[in-house]
């Protein structure tokens, strides 16, 4: 895909700030004016990567908030009640998206919410990945973002792990900012127009077999385990063409973020050298078991991946992806049974 495509859905994936739930209605500048949540962070993040309103496809993110949150109902002339605005900070609740239980939080007031929004403008300044000429390079910014902009480590330190579970909506806290972000970038992607004529969403389905039949030819935990290693990877090398293709926020299920075959996948994306190194340095820092680990208890050597998967890609493509996806899964195959001769 072009540099534009990745700068479109990095435009996405920047439409809301991360902070938005506990700066939302409260922000304010040195002079005490109130800040909207669009003008905080995001305007200098923005800035510094050359993203405009231009290069965001609002659609995306209206589709998005339909598929997260109900509807909110107005009044006569446009406006909303005001129960319908919630202040996280003084009500902080979030809710099980499965149970709908719901987890009450001791008040985040005393956060400041300029505190929280220059940490979170510091935290993505330092993501931004650049070429050797010192161009921003979308596609690798995007990566560092979806995959690095969740960890509180990181991030946010203070706020530990609410940062992970900071609610898109305050109204219906029961889906994170960060899914938030994922499907609205994803949806940009699946919305643009790759050439082939139809600039829609479709949903991708794929699912590979017979897992049963193949796994019951185990007959020894060993066996069982490498059964079960093997369908996983043939399973990843299916994904990652769609990764590669449209961003890894564009596969729905499986969540691939912190999957260590992922994370090994997005490492060997960075070019040798300081920013390799800067990216093993934030894998260290978050602590992920995968990198240093030299037993078989290393997250590498586990099935971690369904022999399912689902994504979001545009429908003039998906026939095409699903074929590519069927190729790479069948000549990786090929290629472990010619070794394996």
């Amino acid at each position: 895909m072009s540099e534009d495509f990745w700068k479109k859905k990095l435009a996405a994936w920047l439409h809301d700030p991360a902070e938005k739930a506990l700066v939302l209605m409260r922000d304010v500048d040195d002079k005490g004016r109130r800040i909207g949540h669009e003008d905080g962070s995001l305007k200098a993040l923005r800035a510094a990567l050359g993203i405009t309103k231009a290069d965001f496809e609002p659609r995306a993110d209206h589709l998005a908030a339909g598929a997260d949150r109900p509807n909110w109902p107005e009044d006569e002339d446009g406006f909303r009640p005001a129960w319908a605005n919630v202040r996280f900070v003084a009500q902080p609740v979030l809710i099980h998206p499965l149970s709908g239980e719901n987890i009450g939080l001791d008040k985040l007031d005393d956060i400041q919410a300029a505190h929280v929004r220059n940490a979170s403008l510091d935290h993505f300044l330092n993501l931004i990945e650049r070429d050797a000429q010192g161009n921003i390079d979308y596609r690798l910014t995007l990566l560092s973002f979806w995959r690095f902009g969740p960890e509180p480590a990181l991030a946010a330190p203070d706020i530990g792990d609410l940062w992970r579970l900071l609610p898109a909506d305050t109204r219906v806290p029961d889906h994170s900012i960060w899914a938030h972000l994922d499907i609205v970038s994803a949806l940009t992607g699946a919305l643009s127009n790759t050439g082939t004529g139809k600039a829609e969403p479709a949903l991708l389905a794929m699912s590979f077999g017979p897992v049963q039949g193949f796994i019951a030819q185990a007959r020894s935990t060993s066996d069982l385990w490498a059964g079960s290693h093997l369908l996983a990877s043939l399973v990843w090398e299916g994904i990652r063409v769609v990764a590669e293709e449209l961003g890894p926020d564009a596969v729905l299920f499986p969540s691939l973020r912190g999957v260590a075959t992922v994370d090994k996948w997005l490492l060997d994306q960075i070019p040798t050298g300081e920013r390799r190194e800067a990216w093993r340095a934030r894998f260290k820092e978050i602590k992920v078991d995968w990198l240093e680990r030299a037993t078989d208890a290393n997250p590498l050597f586990a099935a971690t991946l369904p022999n399912k998967f689902m994504a979001l890609v545009p429908t003039g493509v998906a026939p095409v992806l699903a074929q590519r996806v069927t190729d790479a899964v069948r000549d990786m195959a090929r290629r472990l049974a010619e070794k394996a001769g």
